[in-house]
């Protein structure tokens, strides 16, 4: 909990800091790489062991929390199924836009590694 000192009463005031939902993508490097497998595979739906070979992770990350997050952030969408296995793709919707603004604006400060 961060405590504020106010410069009008000198009085100390509770903020608390609710992180946004897209603030949780930093926090799994993982999201960010499962985004960027299903981004090099446009239009083609993956299964979760397909995405996390792409992104050089564990399939067992993707179930552990980074399906739930990106499908809750409306960044993917499920796309039929492989077998037994739940197909994903990207989501056309305004927050994977927003997030690929986001990325382009950071690749032009940073170059092409993130």
């Amino acid at each position: 909990m961060c405590t504020m000192a106010t410069t009008d009463t000198d009085t100390n005031e509770e903020v608390t800091v609710s992180p946004l939902p897209i603030d949780r993508l930093a926090d799994r490097p993982s999201s960010i790489r499962a985004l960027r497998a299903l981004a090099d595979n446009p239009g083609r739906p993956l299964t979760a062991a397909q995405i996390a070979a792409e992104g050089d992770f564990s399939p067992k990350t993707w179930y552990a929390g980074v399906e739930e997050l990106l499908l809750n952030l409306g960044l993917v969408t499920t796309a039929g199924q492989a077998g037994n296995a739940q197909c994903y793709r990207l989501a056309d919707t305004e927050a994977l836009r927003g997030f690929k603004h986001f990325r382009s604006g950071l690749q032009e400060l940073v170059g092409e590694s993130v």
